[in-house]
């Protein structure tokens, strides 16, 4: 009886949301993926020619299309390495007992708290190329000899927002990492039963 009672909260809990879907303009799909088979666009009508494949031919064969996959798995996966090297690095610092620990917590999660303008607006000044931070400090550290466009060329723009990328999500992953250290820890104090027989216990004793 509990259950059923739960199975119809959560259909009361998804009614707002299955009426908002039911009552979007789902009759545009059929149009839209009749759409991918005509050479034209809305504007021209009903009237315009169909090709049956020939818009996925010529899409997987575009040039344009091929360099835009290959940026999209590029990013996704330097992105996505580079986030979680640093996340399990930051976990593995938060879960040691040091003086302070709390206050570094809160400061590792501004990153992921910001707002992405607001981020973006940021890293834009670091990357500047007259004024930026990120020009100043290599050039005083020597690794620079004088100020470059980070954003002005396609490979180091590219670099630059998997870095700015990383820098705004790496929190988010480095939190279910460590909740994930915690809880192992957590689990290793609890004593067991098995391991610690009580006198007297055991077969032919």
């Amino acid at each position: 009886m509990e259950s059923w009672r739960q199975k119809r909260e959560g259909w009361l809990l998804l009614a707002p949301a299955l009426i908002i879907l039911a009552s979007s303009p789902s009759h545009r799909f059929p149009d839209g993926l009749a759409q991918l088979h005509r050479q034209g666009n809305h504007v021209e009508g009903p009237g315009c020619p169909f090709h049956r494949l020939e818009n996925y031919a010529w899409t997987l064969t575009d040039p344009d299309f091929l360099d835009a996959i290959w940026r999209t798995l590029y990013f996704t996966g330097t992105s996505v390495a580079l986030e979680t090297v640093v996340a399990i690095a930051v976990a593995l610092l938060l879960n040691l007992d040091f003086r302070g620990r709390n206050v570094l917590r809160t400061l590792i999660i501004l990153p992921w708290a910001v707002p992405t303008i607001v981020n973006a607006m940021m890293w834009r000044l670091i990357f500047h190329p007259e004024y930026g931070a990120l020009n100043a400090l290599l050039t005083q550290i020597g690794l620079l000899d004088s100020y470059r466009s980070w954003l002005g060329e396609p490979a180091s723009a590219m670099n630059m927002i998997v870095l700015a990328d990383a820098w705004k999500n790496y929190p988010l992953i480095a939190f279910v990492v460590l909740a994930a250290l915690q809880t192992i820890r957590r689990s290793s104090m609890t004593p067991r039963r098995w391991m610690a027989p009580t006198r007297g216990s055991g077969s032919g004793m």
